[in-house]
């Protein structure tokens, strides 16, 4: 009788620590999981995205390396221009095209070191419309300027000249190491027949900063035929500094 009851007593025993387990791994263990919510991939990826900084990549930061500075103290900017260019002396600050209405206080013309003392050279021009319009209100005037001077040009004078009607090829807002641009592709306007222009307008609150280079047809030379500026403009623009924003 005394065995059976100590069997009886180590089955109970054993019962209830199993019992004893079992609720304890299911409300501890299993609730736990259960309450733990699992990060959603929604929420991985906002937690990721968070953290990722975006990295303004400099494609001419090679190429422009070693490159002059340019001092515009008046507006507090700076950019770069290639070592074998010069500003122009004694040169005349122009518009960047003949028909803008608005102020243009300041300009520079680059050469290529060979054609500082040449007269028609193709060249990059840095010049400062200063004005509080938006970029499309300036380029608004050009096209008027150009459907102007097409319909003047119709005169048979002109085309007898052989002058072509001017046109703008594209327009497009880019983004060059961290400098926001309107760029125009154009060809001619008025008093400029056969000639190629791409410009790149900087909007800032009092005025816009113009990148500009322009060659004519009339050159005639390969070496003068402004492809080389042409190509460098950008790398120009990606060195456009302020040092008060």
């Amino acid at each position: 009788m005394r065995k059976l009851t100590i069997v009886v007593l180590i089955f109970l025993a054993v019962f209830f620590l199993s019992l004893g387990g079992y609720l304890f791994y299911q409300y501890f263990v299993i609730k736990g999981n259960v309450d733990e919510k699992p990060q959603t991939t929604l929420e991985s990826s906002e937690s990721t995205s968070s953290n990722v900084v975006e990295e303004t990549i400099n494609e001419y930061e090679e190429e422009t390396e070693g490159w002059i500075v340019y001092e515009v103290a008046e507006y507090n900017f700076s950019f770069k221009y290639p070592s074998n260019f010069a500003p122009l002396k004694d040169g005349l600050t122009e518009k960047p095209f003949y028909s803008l209405i608005d102020e243009v206080p300041f300009g520079v013309t680059l050469l290529q070191n060979v054609y500082v003392d040449l007269g028609q050279t193709p060249a990059i021009k840095v010049m400062v419309i200063d004005t509080q319009k938006e970029i499309y209100d300036i380029l608004d005037q050009l096209i008027k300027e150009i459907a102007d001077t097409t319909i003047a040009m119709q005169d048979p004078e002109s085309i007898g000249y052989g002058a072509k009607p001017p046109e703008i090829r594209n327009t497009e807002e880019i983004t060059i190491n961290g400098v926001t641009a309107t760029m125009v592709d154009r060809f001619g306007g008025a008093y400029a027949p056969n000639t190629e222009y791409l410009e790149y307008y900087v909007k800032k609150p009092d005025h816009i900063v113009v990148f500009k280079s322009n060659y004519g047809t009339y050159h005639g030379d390969a070496n003068q035929d402004g492809t080389l500026e042409k190509e460098l403009l950008p790398a120009v623009v990606s060195t456009l500094k302020y040092t008060q924003q």
